[in-house]
């Protein structure tokens, strides 16, 4: 028994020791960049402030800084020549906190700016093109026909005269091939930005970078004799390119997030960390605020869709979770399932998960679609191809309802969602009584089960977080977290718990504790001498 006590605290010192290596590098980590890319980096930062722009850039300015830009919320783009790249980020941040005139007593946090390490989530890197496919050919765009079961309601919702029409959905990925033949009547050129160059023009490298392309198509390909159909072929888009080579900043990357929110309703992200099984990304504050800024005053207040794709590292035994942005309550994360309603083999399990979507899988059908060069492809897969599915089917609700809200969308898919899916799903009723799965989330979208139960809905209050004071606890070899004593899940034993067992409980804790250490540090100086590590009760 002690021993598996000490390896839960050794792993718990380890996991912890990983995420300040994880902030570590977010402020620090300029390595392996050309120099002139690094010399950006190092000049560039990031700051929360408290207060207005017009304060904020007041402040900043007063200290030397070159104000660059709004980010998303109080997040401010900055630049100062002369920083040493060793220079302490917290010892700037304390000097700005605290220089004269007062002017910046509301600064909240300084950021040095680096580069997120990303990828899009196709699940095949190469794919055939196809330059013809009549938007009526069926046995390629499966997954729309309400002849597959289980159902996604595409078609229905189509015919009951629902295309997405005065919906905008931003295509967040590695830009957008705007003069596609399939794609171009319904893209939006005032909606398209690069955040490298700064632009209004995402077109991507063809050579290279196809994805975004891709995902627009599924979402809104017109209705024409050309490649295939949107999901919302009514819909407008835009584009932004943010994934590429190069890798974008963290407030590039928060930037795009909340580009045009006063326009866009959905904005569609195939993307996230790498899928390997071995990356904790959780997202920083940058990148929250971004979200809660879109959340709280996209779509004039009613807030942004996110739509993100869960990830296809099931191969390596990944787990979304580990996705700080699949792993968001502001964000709907997609996972894909095959023709026969299975979790796809490349599909990562997790609590996170929202939904599911057809997105095709290596021994099934694919998903047909855009492609770069006005071509056309049938075999995109993915996580990458389920997200921009859901996209496309928000589009027909929010065309269905325009009130509705960010948590209204949420809410509508916990009542909709089908899961009567294939049996290899580990569904159960969580606290609500409702249906859930660590595979398929909610379950399957269906679109036009979303608009019926839609045109009856009511707005849901507003989100809301409640934190309490907490002691963490150690005796009998358990750890517990105690938070208020109408704690739903407290226990008769816990309300017994009196101030003295707390504080031995606390203290032994921390002995033992120290004691790991030094096994710890034994093992690693190879020290003969014994160390001692006594159990501790309360």
């Amino acid at each position: 028994m002690k021993l598996i006590w000490i390896s839960n605290n050794i792993l718990f010192m380890l996991l912890s020791f990983r995420y300040v290596l994880a902030d570590r590098d977010r402020d620090e980590g300029l390595e392996g960049f050309s120099t002139v890319r690094k010399g950006i980096l190092e000049k560039t930062f990031t700051v929360q402030f408290n207060g207005t722009e017009e304060l904020a850039k007041q402040c900043l300015e007063s200290q030397g800084f070159k104000f660059e830009k709004k980010i998303a919320g109080n997040i401010y783009r900055v630049t100062k020549e002369g920083i040493s790249p060793v220079k302490s980020i917290d010892d700037m941040a304390q000097q700005l906190m605290n220089s004269p005139g007062k002017l910046c007593t509301s600064v909240l946090n300084l950021w040095r700016e680096t580069i997120e390490d990303r990828a899009t989530r196709s699940a095949i890197p190469e794919r055939s093109k196809r330059q013809t496919l009549d938007d009526a050919q069926w046995n390629e765009q499966w997954y729309l026909n309400d002849a597959h079961s289980p159902s996604m309601g595409v078609a229905t919702a189509w015919t009951k005269g629902y295309s997405g029409a005065g919906i905008k959905i931003m295509v967040v990925d590695d830009g957008l091939e705007t003069t596609h033949t399939d794609l171009s009547n319904n893209y939006l050129s005032h909606l398209g930005y690069d955040v490298f160059t700064d632009t209004t023009n995402p077109t991507p490298d063809p050579s290279t970078d196809s994805h975004g392309t891709s995902c627009a198509g599924i979402i809104a390909a017109e209705d024409n004799t050309e490649c295939v159909i949107g999901i919302a072929y009514g819909s407008k888009i835009g584009g932004v390119r943010l994934i590429a080579s190069t890798g974008a900043t963290t407030s590039q990357e928060a930037e795009a997030l909340v580009y045009k929110k006063d326009e866009i309703d959905i904005y569609s992200n195939s993307w996230g960390a790498p899928d390997d099984g071995q990356t904790i990304a959780p997202i920083s504050t940058i990148q929250e605020q971004a979200l809660i800024d879109g959340t709280t005053n996209g779509r004039n207040g009613l807030g942004a869709i996110y739509s993100w794709a869960a990830g296809n590292g099931g191969y390596e035994d990944d787990d979304c979770n580990y996705d700080g942005y699949a792993n968001s309550p502001y964000t709907i994360a997609v996972t894909s399932l095959q023709t026969s309603s299975a979790p796809a083999d490349y599909s990562e399990p997790c609590s996170a998960l929202m939904c599911a979507t057809y997105g095709g899988d290596y021994n099934d059908d694919f998903i047909a679609t855009t492609d770069v060069s006005n071509g056309c492809t049938t075999t995109f897969v993915g996580t990458s191809a389920a997200c921009p599915v859901a996209s496309g089917i928000f589009a027909l609700v929010l065309e269905s309802k325009p009130s509705l809200t960010w948590r209204d969308i949420q809410h509508i898919i916990v009542e909709t969602a089908n899961n009567d899916l294939h049996s290899s799903h580990d569904f159960y009723l969580n606290g609500a009584q409702k249906k859930v799965s660590t595979t398929a989330g909610f379950g399957l979208l269906d679109a036009d089960a979303m608009i019926t139960k839609a045109a009856s809905w009511t707005t849901v209050p507003e989100r809301l977080s409640c934190e309490s004071q907490q002691v963490l606890i150690f005796y009998d070899w358990k750890i517990k977290l105690y938070g208020t004593s109408t704690d739903p899940l407290a226990t008769k034993e816990d309300d017994n718990v009196n101030v003295g067992a707390i504080v031995g409980g606390v203290v032994g804790g921390v002995a033992v504790v120290g004691g790991v250490v030094a096994v710890v540090g034994y093992v690693v100086m190879g020290n003969k001498a014994t160390a001692s590590v006594a159990p501790t009760t309360s």
